[in-house]
C-alpha cells in the first residue's frame, strides 16, 4: 500500500499479477472503470478524443470481463499474448570506463524507464498514460500521455531532471501506466463493433546514490554466447538449437524437445536458460529474491505480441555461492527453469527462421544491511547496459530446417546429392554455376510439407522456403499455379500446388554468403537468404 496515493489507486494497483505484471480492466467493475476515468482525464476528455468509443464504454459498463483461460490441456500456457510492460527503470545516471561505471557521466534527460506495448493484432489508437513518483517523499515527479496510431506497437520514454533525484541515501520510486487501446471490427467479421480493452501495469526502482553501494556486481550466466563462439564475426547471437539433430556445429544450448499434439493443434514448448550471479557490496548481505515483486521476462520479433514465461516461482533456484565471516549470503545465484512452461502453435512458428529474437528479463533482489531494500535488476537485448544492474544481452537464434530429405542437391562437380546427404565441407552449385562451401547443416522435424510442380520438375518444401519466381523472391506457399519458377531450363510454369504429409526431418543449408542454390532443378534461397526476408516481412508489418 502506498500512503500517498488514493485508496482506489491503491486496490487497483494491488491487483495486479506478479507474473505478468499487468491487469486488464474489468469496465464493469466500478473501482476499475472509476480508475480509468481518473488515469485519462475524466469521462468528458474520454469523449471529446473517442467520441465514436464512448457506446462501447458505455455497453462495456453492464459486460463483465471474460478472462479467458490459455491453458491447454496438458496445463502449459499458450502464446503469444498481448504485453503491456515498464523496462528498464533507472535513476542513476552512469557512464562505462575502462575502471568501471562513473556516476553523473550522462548528459541531462537521460531515460528513466521504457514503456512498451506489443499486441497481437494491429490496433487503431494505443493510448498510454504513465506517473512517476517518489514513493520516499510520497511526490508525483513526472507525468505524461501520448498515444499511437494503426500500430501492434508502442514504445514511449519518461525522462526527467537526474540531479533532482541524487541523494547518498537510496530512495524507492514507482511508475504506474494505464494503456487503452480500440481496434475495428476485424476482416473476419465487419459487423462486428470497436472493440476497446484498458490494462494497468507498475514498476519499482530504487536509487544507487552517492557514497551508497549496496551490489559489488551483477553477472549474466544464460542464455550468452560460448566462450569458443566469442571470436567468430557471425555468432553474434546465442544460438539455440531446437528440435535438432546435431548438425548445427556452432550451437550455443541445445534441447531435445519435439512437437507435440494439443487437442487439434501441434504444438512446441518454448525452452530458453536465463540464470544471472549477484554479489553484495561490503556491509551489505542478499536474502534472496524478493517474490512481492515476482519477475518479467519474455521473448519478442518471433511474432506478433509476446512470449512470456510462465515458469513456476518455486522453481527457481537460489544459490548462495557466498558467505560473509557472519555467514550471511554475500553473492547468490538465481536460476529460472528452462521450460518457460508456454507453448507456441508450431504450424506458425516451425516454419519461420528467427535470428533476432529479442530477450527480456528483470526481478528484484531483496537486500539487508543498514535496512532491507529491494533493488531492481534487469537483463535486456534490445537496448544497452545502462549501468551495472540494467545489462545488455546478445539476441536470440532460432531456426528450422527447410526442405525434404529427398531433395536432390546440384553440387560443384556435376552430381546430385540428396538433402540429407550433404555434410558441412560439402560443395553446393550456386545459380551462377560457382562452386559455394556448406558451412552449416539445419535439420528440424515436419509434418507436413508445401509441393510445388511443373511439366518438367517437383519438390517439397516447408510453406516459408524462399523460391524464385518471375516475380522475384517469394515463399512457397505464396506460388500459385501460373506462376512461373526459375529452373536449370528457364522459367517454367507452376502447374500444380499443395500439402503433402510428410512426418520427418527437413533441411537446410548456410553458406559463406547468401546463396541460391539448386533444388529438384529448382533455383531456392538458402537459410540466410530466408532470414533476411523473414526479418524485412516482420519490420513491414
Amino acid at each position: 500500500m502506498y500512503g500517498f496515493l488514493p485508496e482506489l489507486h491503491n486496490k487497483v494497483l494491488n491487483q495486479i499479477d506478479p507474473k505478468t505484471g499487468m491487469l486488464e480492466l474489468d469496465f464493469s467493475d466500478d473501482e476499475h472503470y472509476h480508475f480509468f476515468l481518473e488515469q485519462i482525464g475524466g469521462l468528458e476528455s474520454f469523449e471529446q478524443k473517442h467520441a465514436h468509443l464512448l457506446p462501447v464504454l458505455q455497453e462495456l459498463r453492464t459486460t463483465p470481463l471474460l478472462r479467458a483461460s490459455k491453458l491447454s490441456e496438458y496445463g502449459f500456457h499458450e502464446g503469444p499474448d498481448d504485453k503491456m510492460a515498464i523496462q528498464n527503470l533507472l535513476f542513476q545516471p552512469a557512464a562505462q570506463t575502462a575502471s568501471g561505471w562513473t556516476a553523473g557521466a550522462d548528459p541531462k534527460g537521460l531515460t528513466l524507464a521504457e514503456i512498451t506495448a506489443d499486441y497481437i493484432e494491429r490496433k487503431d489508437r494505443i493510448s498510454v498514460v504513465s506517473y512517476l513518483y517518489d514513493v520516499t517523499s510520497g511526490e508525483l515527479l513526472h507525468t505524461t500521455a501520448d498515444e499511437v496510431e494503426h500500430s501492434r506497437q508502442y514504445n514511449g520514454k519518461i525522462q526527467a531532471d537526474y540531479p533532482n533525484y541524487l541523494e547518498d541515501t537510496p530512495r524507492q520510486f514507482m511508475i504506474h501506466s494505464t494503456f487503452y487501446c480500440s481496434a475495428s471490427a476485424s476482416a473476419r467479421d465487419e459487423v462486428a463493433a470497436p472493440r476497446l480493452n484498458a490494462y494497468v501495469t507498475k514498476n519499482t526502482g530504487f536509487t544507487l546514490q552517492g557514497n551508497t553501494n549496496i551490489i559489488k556486481s551483477f553477472t549474466l550466466n544464460d542464455p550468452v554466447i560460448r566462450p569458443d563462439h566469442l571470436n567468430d564475426p557471425n555468432h553474434k547471437e546465442v544460438k539455440i538449437s531446437y528440435i535438432r539433430e546435431g548438425s548445427i556445429p556452432d550451437y550455443d544450448y541445445t534441447n531435445d524437445d519435439q512437437p507435440f499434439v494439443d487437442g487439434d493443434h501441434t504444438r512446441i514448448l518454448v525452452r530458453v536458460p536465463f540464470s544471472v550471479t549477484v554479489e553484495a557490496a561490503d556491509k551489505w548481505w542478499i536474502k534472496g529474491m524478493d517474490e512481492s515483486y515476482g519477475y518479467r521476462m519474455w521473448l519478442k520479433n518471433m511474432i506478433n505480441g509476446t512470449v512470456n514465461f510462465y515458469g513456476d516461482p518455486d522453481a527457481i533456484i537460489q544459490h548462495k555461492d557466498a558467505f560473509d565471516d557472519q555467514n550471511r549470503c554475500i553473492r547468490m545465484t538465481f536460476t529460472f527453469p528452462q521450460s518457460w512452461n508456454n507453448i507456441l502453435d508450431f504450424s506458425k512458428v516451425g516454419y519461420q527462421a528467427y535470428t533476432d529474437v529479442d530477450f527480456y528479463s528483470s526481478f528484484a533482489v531483496l537486500m539487508s544491511g543498514p535496512y532491507d531494500l529491494p533493488v531492481g535488476i534487469s537483463v535486456k537485448s534490445d537496448g544497452k547496459d545502462y549501468d551495472p544492474l540494467n545489462i545488455q544481452s546478445a539476441k536470440i537464434f532460432i531456426q528450422w530446417g527447410c526442405v525434404a530429405r529427398e531433395t536432390k542437391i546440384a553440387m560443384a562437380d556435376g552430381t546430385f546429392k540428396r538433402a540429407d546427404e550433404v555434410r558441412i565441407g560439402d560443395d553446393v552449385r550456386d545459380m551462377n554455376d560457382a562452386a559455394v562451401t556448406v558451412r552449416k547443416v539445419l535439420t528440424g522435424p515436419e509434418a507436413k510439407l508445401y509441393r510445388l510442380s511443373t511439366d518438367s520438375y517437383s519438390v517439397r518444401v516447408t510453406p516459408d522456403h524462399i523460391m524464385c519466381t518471375e516475380h522475384g523472391l517469394l515463399r512457397a506457399i505464396e506460388v500459385i499455379p501460373g506462376m512461373r519458377l526459375h529452373t536449370v531450363d528457364g522459367l517454367q510454369t507452376v502447374t500444380k500446388t499443395g500439402w503433402s504429409d510428410y512426418g520427418d526431418t527437413v533441411y537446410n543449408f548456410e553458406f559463406d554468403t547468401e546463396t541460391v542454390m539448386i533444388g529438384s532443378g529448382f533455383l531456392m534461397g538458402d537459410s540466410m537468404l530466408q532470414n533476411r526476408t523473414k526479418e524485412l516481412d516482420i519490420h513491414e508489418h
